[in-house]
């Protein structure tokens, strides 16, 4: 093994160990940049190589005790309530159950309104949204959300750190969900599970053509699908620097980025991502990773419009068996993902088929494997 290879070795070795003890982050960036200057001292080559696993991919929503800022007038009405408006007395429901044998098969002509959301109107109205918070970035470049050529008019929201402008459409359409409000920490400890567990979510990502990981104007990210086991430790937190095999079988996507004060973003590309619970294999448009590079993360947040169509037949699948419970109604939920959809105007139609979103994400240091006829990138800090 080369000398650099050695040093290289030594400090990642040292890295882990020090994340294993339990090392503060100042102390994992002190010795991410030792290392940096022990390769630089040993002739490691300009352009270096960085790799990455993604370890958590998590809800972006701004919440509050009990919801009082987001979701003033309460959450989102479930099919058993619309349904109790719309059949008003007993015999009326009785009479209903009795033709059409199920709460969702309240169309007409007993239509299923999952399986066709806009045959009827439902007589209660969608809770989305009300607060002015919530995490973000700017998508459509304009400061009030006014209607332009390819964006549809609506309200912005404020970033927690009082950035105006914020666009999160995904956020105002599901933030008044009960399963969202309720158990927000169940699901982020679901994800991390899900991320861990399955590898539909392993996510690897390599920048390469590094120069300054403070300020480089150019950069390349690569975003591949993994095959390997996800290891984390008794908390469910990835190890940094663990290997990860790439999946040759799925296409890997290729990305231009910069950047800027230590964080990369990547210029917008539509982009298909691997999702959790409803979101299973969803066309994100003008997707961008915002990520700062800290040591042995990468952090921040991946953005961009969710397709409108392909989110509702996803959610469709998944909500419909808890709608009378906890979940919208099917029929107000249609209208309002079309309604508040804010990106990518059908130039015939004006409508437009896409949600801006949010979503934070994290991943940890890894050793990106390409296959056995392949050399692979050993990243360095």
């Amino acid at each position: 093994m080369s000398t650099t290879k050695l040093q290289s070795t030594r400090a990642a070795w040292l890295l882990m160990l020090c994340w294993a003890a339990g090392c503060t982050s100042d102390e994992q960036t002190k010795l991410s940049a030792a290392q940096a200057a022990d390769s630089a001292a040993h002739g490691a080559p300009e352009g270096t190589t960085r790799g990455y696993v993604l370890s958590s991919y998590l809800y972006a929503f701004y919440m509050t005790k009990g919801a009082r800022e987001e979701c003033p007038h309460g959450f989102v009405h479930t099919n058993r309530e619309s349904w109790e408006v719309q059949f008003p007395t007993h015999a009326l429901r009785q009479a209903q159950l009795d033709r059409c044998g199920s709460l969702t098969n309240r169309g007409p002509n007993c239509e299923n309104v999952w399986a066709t959301p806009d045959v009827i109107k439902d007589p209660l109205p969608f809770r989305s949204v009300e607060g002015k918070i919530s995490f973000g970035v700017n998508l459509d470049g304009t400061p009030d959300g006014r209607a332009t050529e390819r964006t549809c008019a609506h309200e912005k929201f404020v970033s927690p750190e009082g950035e105006p402008g914020i666009d999160n459409q995904y956020y105002r359409f599901i933030g008044c969900e009960r399963f969202v409000q309720g158990g927000q920490h169940h699901a982020d400890q679901n994800s991390k599970v899900r991320v861990s567990q399955y590898h539909i979510n392993r996510v690897l990502l390599e920048i390469s053509g590094v120069d300054d990981e403070q300020n480089d104007e150019h950069v390349n990210v690569t975003l591949y699908r993994g095959k390997d086991r996800l290891l984390v430790d008794a908390s469910d937190n990835a190890v940094p620097w663990q290997s990860q095999t790439i999946d040759t079988t799925i296409p890997p996507v290729d990305l231009k980025g910069r950047i800027t004060a230590g964080e990369l973003i990547t210029e917008p590309a539509d982009v298909i991502w691997e999702g959790i619970a409803f979101e299973r294999r969803m066309l994100i448009r003008g997707m961008s990773l915002r990520l700062k590079l800290n040591g042995l993360k990468a952090e921040g947040m991946r953005v961009g419009y969710v397709d409108v169509d392909q989110l509702w037949q996803s959610y469709a699948h998944t909500a419909k068996w808890g709608g009378n419970i906890y979940g919208a109604s099917a029929p107000a939920a249609y209208e309002a993902m079309h309604r508040l959809a804010d990106g990518y105007k059908d130039p015939e139609t004006g409508a437009c088929t896409g949600l801006s979103s949010a979503r934070k994400v994290e991943f940890v240091r890894a050793y990106v494997i390409r296959p056995a006829s392949e050399t692979h990138a050993e990243p360095q800090s």
